[in-house]
């Protein structure tokens, strides 16, 4: 009896994944996180007191980092090229500066790359430049966002919109298992949903804004889809620089560090001159100077604050370990698009959000049963709903096949298998095959492994 579910191949390179999701999860419990806000169901590596509301100056060292991590790793791409430069010669060299590609491209061969090279766009440096600058402010804005809208990230609609784009500009098409997934993942909408409408219900206004001003809900709503489509058209641009442009993850890295950088402390420098205090402002200008004018973050106060904090030792520590880690999760991001693709790199999201949870329901079962209804109901949902956008999504990369109803007639393996038996089938009617033996389990092996890669 065949199986109902089964598994897919294991690409090696999901290991990109598991690690991306590690470096931010180890970067977020550092900095504190703290679930609906409650201060009972919050985990926190290392207490810097007065420093935790400094998330701007924070983000300034988390972009140092990826600079000085992309500056690590061009050192060591150097005095491996000097080894091996030693020991092959230099068109072995250039047959492996091309390399194979997993989506967007296949086949690259050294023609096109000369063809290439001689069409080259006029102006490749704004491209990339902008298209970073466009993925900075994006962060940045979704930072400011989750300030003020608790709930609000649907992230779980990034899987539909890059579902269009590779549709509308790639051609490929939405199959069966694809739908189901959609489903699946449109339960988890629903439920996160059902997850704002519990915090409207507890009316506690400090969590959200859309507590007191309820049609905010909407405008919050339509925000994070633009940005969803920004954030997903962002991941495609920099996928086509890799891929089109043959520009390394460490290049992408090395550049978007540096942007982000220049313009956090541009962005510092320029908010630090601000100071309000009302219903709205609460939310994002919380950095008090010894005035108790608040601010969204100041140099000035940080820098008397460390001078006079018994905390510094443990902003020390907390600012290096979040931005190594930050630097980590950013490199091996920047590797999920370069050698997976693009769908690969949302899927880090439901990973990302269940074991926060997961984390949160180990360490704090006690404080979590404690709890009023309303946070526990809302704890089951938020749990169930990354969930079953996991789910969604590894039935979507085709980690999981579903064998019944036919949902498996589609798989990317099974559509190349069928392809190469009606090849074989034709060419061995034209006498070009002699022998079927001549392919062996090996053969089969490898060639299931290759096309098992979602485009």
């Amino acid at each position: 009896m065949v199986k109902c579910i089964s598994f897919g191949d294991w690409n090696k390179k999901n290991i990109y994944i598991i690690l991306s999701v590690l470096f931010l999860l180890i970067t977020k419990y550092f900095l504190g996180y703290k679930f609906d806000e409650e201060d009972k169901l919050e985990i926190k590596f290392l207490d810097n007191g007065v420093f935790s509301e400094h998330y701007l100056i924070h983000q300034i060292f988390f972009y140092l980092f990826c600079i000085i991590i992309s500056g690590v790793l061009f050192i060591w791409e150097k005095i491996m090229q000097k080894i091996s430069l030693n020991k092959e010669k230099n068109n072995q060299e250039l047959s492996k500066d091309i390399r194979t590609l997993d989506s967007l491209v296949r086949d690259l061969t050294l023609i096109y790359r000369e063809a290439y090279e001689k069409d080259k766009p006029k102006f490749p440096k704004i491209f990339i430049v902008s298209t970073l600058i466009l993925y900075i402010i994006l962060e940045q804005a979704n930072l400011i966002f989750k300030k003020f809208f608790l709930n609000m990230d649907f992230w779980m609609i990034e899987l539909y919109i890059v579902a269009y784009f590779n549709y509308k500009i790639f051609k490929i098409r939405i199959f069966r298992h694809q739908m189901l997934a959609f489903s699946i993942n449109l339960i988890s909408i629903i439920l996160n949903t059902l997850s704002v409408i519990l915090t409207i219900k507890e009316e506690k206004e400090e969590k959200a804004l859309y507590v007191k001003y309820k049609l905010l809900v909407i405008i919050a709503f339509i925000i994070y889809c633009l940005y969803a489509f920004f954030i997903s058209y962002t991941f495609i641009n920099i996928k086509k620089l890799m891929d089109l442009k043959f520009m390394s993850f460490n290049v992408i890295l090395l550049v978007y560090g540096i942007i982000g950088f220049i313009f956090c402390i541009c962005f510092c420098l320029l908010v630090g001159n601000f100071s309000c205090q009302n219903d709205i402002a609460k939310y994002l200008f919380k950095v008090k100077d010894e005035n108790d004018q608040t601010y969204i973050d100041n140099f000035n106060v940080y820098y008397n604050s460390f001078i006079n904090s018994s905390y510094k030792g443990n902003e020390i520590i907390l600012v290096i370990s979040c931005s190594l880690s930050f630097g980590l999760y950013k490199l091996f991001s920047f590797k999920i698009i370069e050698e997976l693709t693009i769908l690969h790199k949302i899927f880090s999201d439901p990973i990302y959000y269940f074991f926060q949870k997961i984390v949160i329901l180990c360490s704090r079962a006690v404080q979590i049963h404690e709890m009023n209804d309303i946070i526990i109901t809302n704890f089951i949902i938020d749990l169930l709903s990354d969930f079953l956008s996991f789910i969604g999504y590894l039935i979507y990369i085709e980690i999981i096949e579903i064998n019944i109803c036919n949902f498996n007639y589609n798989l990317r393996k099974n559509i190349m298998l069928r392809g190469r038996t009606e090849s074989s089938i034709y060419d061995g009617n034209l006498g070009i095959f002699e022998d079927d033996e001549d392919i062996t389990d090996d053969s089969k092996d490898k060639y299931s492994s290759n096309v098992s890669v979602m485009y």
